[in-house]
């Protein structure tokens, strides 16, 4: 949705994809908390994260302000949330693999979860199955699933504080690991300028057209599975 919506329709579907967004946020960092916690982080902080209420995970600029300028600038959503401060120090690098794998898993455990359902209700009759990107339904969850697989693929970019970072903070001596969290300001920098010249923003600024049918083919993959479940409930519903 590029647009701001008009018809009381419009806003109730725009309503739906920002929660519905909200919560893939929310599985995110509650995957990381619930992990950091049952591996050793037992702080109360880490603890209240683990919960799937969006509000705690909420972030000013990553929730709030990105999504925002992305979509008005960008036609797409680009975005966060509050990033889980776990002790490194306390559970060690390898847990700390873990932990940081949590994240993206819980991003793509969300999207199939999702994928399940909307097949479902199209297997079933409930949506439409001719007309189904045309419901409500789909608007509302189509986006969340594509958000959600981009946020857990985004996020296993082998850069500092991303949690593909974490991972090859692991295979790295104490020293050489230090030395590489501490550029973790420049590592989100270049991850959010390869995510833009990806998806072409930055086509206008001489660096290329980057490859922005990966998003397409993203999305696309998403409905083909969406259609795939809808033919198996069907069968067996």
């Amino acid at each position: 949705m590029t647009s701001m919506p008009r018809t009381t329709e419009e806003w109730l579907i725009f309503a739906g994809v920002v929660f519905m967004i909200l919560m893939t946020n929310a599985c995110h960092e509650a995957g990381h908390a619930f992990s950091a916690f049952q591996l050793g982080d037992r702080r109360v902080e880490v603890f209240r994260r683990a919960t799937l209420n969006p509000i705690p995970h909420i972030h000013w600029l990553y929730t709030v302000v990105l999504p925002f300028l992305s979509l008005l600038l960008l036609g797409w959503i680009l975005g966060g949330a509050k990033p889980v401060r776990v002790d490194a120090g306390t559970i060690g690098p390898r847990r700390m693999a873990l932990v940081a794998l949590a994240g993206p898993l819980a991003n793509f455990l969300y999207a199939g979860f999702f994928i399940a359902v909307l097949g479902f209700l199209i297997g079933g009759g409930w949506v439409d199955g001719t007309a189904a990107v045309a419901s409500p339904v789909w608007k509302i969850l189509k986006p969340a699933i594509w958000f959600s697989v981009i946020l857990g693929l985004f996020n296993l970019l082998p850069f500092p504080p991303l949690d593909g970072g974490h991972v090859v903070a692991m295979f790295l001596p104490d020293r050489p690991r230090r030395v590489w969290y501490a550029i973790g300001p420049a590592g989100i920098i270049l991850a959010l300028v390869l995510t833009l010249w990806v998806g072409g923003a930055l086509a206008g600024f001489g660096f290329g057209r980057g490859w922005p049918e990966v998003y397409g083919l993203l999305a696309a993959r998403a409905e083909d599975n969406v259609f795939a479940m809808a033919a198996f409930w069907r069968s067996i519903l």
